[in-house]
């Protein structure tokens, strides 16, 4: 089976094609694996905000599996801050660990990530 040659233009778009050589660095790519895991984490904590806000039926097998994640992911969070009003209050306790998880995986992915010299 003969397969196309890889264009020069797609090899440097994608993170895990190799450096040169036939070498690869291990921590090539990381970055996108770390933001790419906060973000989805993030997704989650969003799509249980509108699902809380638009009133979803609770008893529904994937309303349960985003609420049980939410609070899961954002435990440290609930109730840090204790405001009237329900809907400041999910944006408050939810919202904030969505924001702190891209926040500091940019830090990290930033750090992880090889630097060009």
């Amino acid at each position: 089976m003969h397969l196309p040659a890889r264009s020069p233009a797609r090899a440097a778009r994608c993170p895990f094609a190799s450096a040169g050589a036939g070498k690869t660095d291990p921590m090539r790519g990381i970055d996108s694996v770390i933001r790419t895991v906060a973000n989805v984490l993030a997704g989650i904590l969003a799509v249980w905000i509108a699902l809380d806000l638009l009133d979803a039926n609770r008893g529904n097998t994937v309303v349960g599996w985003f609420h049980s994640a939410a609070d899961w992911l954002a435990a440290w969070s609930i109730g840090l801050f204790d405001v009237s009003g329900h809907t400041l209050q999910v944006l408050l306790d939810y919202g904030v660990p969505a924001v702190v998880y891209v926040v500091v995986a940019g830090l990290i992915a930033r750090t992880a990530s090889p630097r060009v010299r």
